[in-house]
């Protein structure tokens, strides 16, 4: 009772009383799960007003802000250096790739709902002549580069290992997971393919000042986005599975990037 009391005064002393709109309705286990949802966020009434700062700010900024490019010491490209630099590049990668310390993450949390389809990105046919899946062209490409790997040092097939990681979501986790057992992990070791979700936080109204009920007894809860993928890396303790498999070098991008060489040895450089 003191956990039902506390958790509720949180929320309505944070201005989100309505909340509480249909609790006397609900039955003693609808109010515990509805309990347990909302103590989720430990401070509602912080949540909300970080929420309302940062739509202010980004309505007050949006227009005066002044952005410039970063310093050249911060950056550099393959397209401005000279061959030697490029070679010695793409040799450091190889060998990172050949030791096994090269991992991908994928992060394909996202429905196609912008592309006509309620399934997972990943899913979707892009409409080439070969109607391979975005999974499917990203899979193979890194059981492509395993073999140049092996290749290029006369390694055994199955010597080299680049572990994938997949950032799902809630509504996708089961479908994705789904999609590459039917299709064999594209040719991925399924050991070497590891699923895990995404964060998820409270929606709020346009004006940042309450929450939003899905029902009677839950809210609206929306994924984090890519920016909670660092949070769900510790939370899934994939940090702990980089260094079981001595994991140095992490390639990380978005799923509907279909011209993306995954994990480019090019890109692998010791800083």
């Amino acid at each position: 009772m003191t956990k039902s009391i506390d958790i509720k005064e949180a929320y309505i002393q944070a201005g989100q009383g309505h909340l509480f709109k249909y609790w006397d309705e609900l039955s003693e286990e609808e109010q515990s799960s509805f309990l347990d949802q909302l103590s989720k966020l430990s401070n509602p009434s912080k949540f909300l007003s970080d929420v309302s700062q940062a739509i202010q700010f980004s309505a007050n900024n949006s227009a005066s802000r002044k952005l410039s490019p970063l310093p050249a010491s911060s950056y550099t490209s393959n397209l401005d250096v000279d061959s030697k630099t490029l070679h010695q590049w793409t040799e450091f990668g190889y060998e990172q790739l050949k030791q096994n310390k090269v991992g991908i993450i994928l992060m394909a949390g996202g429905q196609g709902t912008r592309l006509g389809s309620s399934a997972p990105k990943g899913c979707y046919d892009v409409g080439l002549p070969s109607h391979k899946s975005l999974f499917q062209i990203q899979a193979e490409r890194i059981v492509r580069l395993k073999q140049l790997t092996e290749s290029k040092f006369g390694l055994a097939s199955g010597s080299v290992t680049i572990p994938l990681y997949v950032m799902t979501s809630g509504p996708t986790r089961v479908a994705t997971e789904t999609f590459f057992s039917e299709h064999g992990y594209f040719g991925l070791d399924k050991s070497d393919v590891t699923f895990f979700n995404q964060g998820v936080l409270p929606a709020v109204s346009l004006d940042g000042k309450h929450l939003l009920l899905d029902s009677k007894n839950s809210i609206v809860e929306s994924p984090d986005g890519n920016g909670g993928l660092y949070k769900a890396l510790a939370d899934n303790e994939i940090i702990e599975d980089f260094k079981k498999r001595g994991i140095e070098h992490i390639h990380m991008y978005c799923v509907d990037n279909i011209l993306v060489k995954v994990g480019d040895p090019e890109f692998i450089v010791l800083v």
